[in-house]
């Protein structure tokens, strides 16, 4: 019943347990030995971000956290899946700035020195102002490089041909 589900729910969350939106069944995180890009994003905006991934995957190698198996440390598998990656896609949003999980990522990432492509959810000054404590710092010098505004693309095919200009992700691609 509904007050049976709603503990369960609440014990979970007290667990420390994770509730992940599930990705489209077309998407799945890469699982292999090849380069491959690391998708870094806050949950609350999976929707947009699956669809991005879906159309990524057409032609890069692309790892997120549904690639973490059953039983494993969250956090740990996630460092792992940072250090191996041969570059990182983080998709920046107010969200995305109130996860101490991307926080987590992020530093992660620019301790093991990887490249970054910023995909902009909301609009970056906001994004920027938004910002505090170490993300603050760690956005303001990344603030050199050029990001992608989600909202500046038609679609999202569109958002993808932009980032496969890129070359620093070629190793990542899907031959």
């Amino acid at each position: 019943d509904r007050k049976t589900a709603l503990e369960t729910l609440k014990l979970i969350i007290k667990m420390g347990y994770r509730i992940v939106k599930n990705p489209p069944t077309q998407i799945k995180s890469y699982a292999g030995n090849k380069d491959y890009i690391f998708i870094s994003y806050a949950h609350k905006n999976a929707d947009k971000v699956f669809e991005v991934i879906a159309e990524l995957q057409k032609v890069y190698r692309i790892w997120f956290d549904e690639g973490i198996e059953p039983g494993s440390d969250w956090e740990e598998s996630l460092g792992i899946h940072i250090t191996k990656a041969s570059a990182v896609i983080a998709f920046l949003s107010n969200e995305f700035l109130d996860s101490p999980e991307c926080e987590k990522e992020i530093l992660k990432t620019k301790e093991e020195n990887k490249p970054v492509i910023w995909i902009c959810l909301d609009d970056w000054n906001t994004v920027k102002e938004c910002a505090k404590g170490k993300l603050k710092n760690i956005l303001e010098e990344y603030d050199k490089y050029q990001g992608i505004v989600y909202s500046n693309y038609s679609n999202v095919s569109e958002l993808v041909k932009k980032v496969a200009e890129t070359e620093i992700l070629n190793p990542c691609r899907n031959m």
